[in-house]
């Protein structure tokens, strides 16, 4: 089951759900994890708890966006982790989400995700891939937290491969 999280309830469960967070920060994570609870706080974030048997197994966050050109909503997943259901919960709490969405106005749910479960499951419930692609700017050299370089040492290195 996918239970959205109270401000009350994120301070208190705070050390569990922060190294979700961080997976997919970069950069200054002081101040962005500042934002990020201020963000709890007003309701511009939200956390979500999945829950099996009574505990806590699972967190994601998610923030509606505003698409700049076209003014469309979306809830963007910002951050999922641990999880430990089967597809019958996952449904469940997919449901809740999409419900979530279009009680604000949102016209599509997309994720900034690596977890291959998240995503095979998302596409078995009838989700697809449309590319964002980005190329990090600046010195920061960390690492590429989403882990889906398309030319590295896996896949043969040069970069002379088929697309």
């Amino acid at each position: 089951m996918l239970v959205r999280m109270s401000p009350h309830d994120i301070q208190e469960k705070w050390e569990f759900i922060l190294p979700s967070i961080l997976q997919v920060l970069r950069g200054d994570r002081k101040e962005v994890i500042e934002r990020i609870k201020e963000g709890f706080e007003t309701g511009a974030l939200q956390c979500w708890a999945f829950v099996k048997e009574g505990k806590v197994v699972g967190i994601m966050t998610t923030v509606i966006v505003e698409e700049p050109i076209l003014k469309t909503l979306r809830l963007l997943v910002f951050s999922v982790a641990g999880f430990d259901l089967d597809l019958k919960e996952l449904n469940g709490g997919f449901e809740a989400l999409v419900d979530f969405a279009k009680e604000n106005g949102c016209e599509a749910i997309c994720a900034y995700t690596h977890d291959k479960r998240f995503t095979s499951f998302l596409i078995r419930a009838g989700g697809g891939f449309e590319y964002f692609v980005f190329f990090r700017i600046g010195d920061e050299k960390d690492e590429d937290i989403h882990k889906d370089r398309l030319f590295n040492e896996d896949s043969g290195g040069s970069g002379g491969g088929e697309l």
